[in-house]
């Protein structure tokens, strides 16, 4: 497995090196919702959200570039990723040139897979995890509101949260997401800005 080199500060680079955080939890805990929120408060432009590539119908603005199966694995063979993954019948796949976006100072978040925390740990040593959680009632109603999920689907989703559940343990950060989404928010900023 290729272990990518972590960025280096030349003597011409005063700006401060920026972070790779890869955010996982179950679908329903809020992932989306609390990057999206902490990007809209970013007046100083020092977040962004890397986009994800994946095999299956994307909406307009959405952060993701659909590709079909084959366009994947082409991708995939070139070294385009830095980060892939499989999950729910579909691929994801994260692009290597986020690199140069965490060397120009900027700190990245990567909507990623409970699978693949330590896989994305070897690869690249300095990222850092942070788990968002959320009991299994709220996993439900936010699953079921979002209105595209069949009930088999959903009923997976939450077992798939509880064989996952373990994997949290890898995480760098924990956040519990079951009240006001500021409350969640606020807490992945202060860790964003800690030294």
């Amino acid at each position: 497995m290729e272990q990518i080199p972590l960025p280096k500060e030349t003597p011409h680079n005063t700006k401060p090196l920026g972070g790779l955080y890869y955010i996982v939890g179950a679908s329903g805990a809020g992932k989306d919702s609390i990057m999206q929120h902490l990007l809209e408060g970013d007046k100083e432009n020092e977040l962004m959200i890397a986009e994800r590539y994946i095999t299956r119908e994307t909406l307009p603005g959405d952060g993701q570039i659909e590709l079909s199966p084959a366009q994947f694995e082409e991708h995939l063979e070139t070294g385009l990723f830095l980060f892939s993954w499989a999950a729910h019948g579909c691929q994801y796949g994260i692009a290597k040139t986020v690199l140069a976006d965490v060397s120009a100072g900027r700190q990245v978040l990567v909507n990623g897979s409970r699978a693949y925390i330590q896989i994305s740990k070897e690869i690249y040593p300095s990222v850092k995890v942070v788990g968002i959680r959320a009991e299994v009632e709220h996993l439900s109603e936010r699953i079921k509101k979002r209105g595209r999920d069949l009930p088999t689907d959903i009923d997976e989703r939450i077992a798939r949260n509880q064989a996952f559940a373990s994997q949290l343990s890898l995480v760098n950060k924990l956040i519990t997401n079951d009240g006001a989404i500021e409350g969640a928010v606020s807490e992945l900023r202060a860790y964003l800005s800690a030294p």
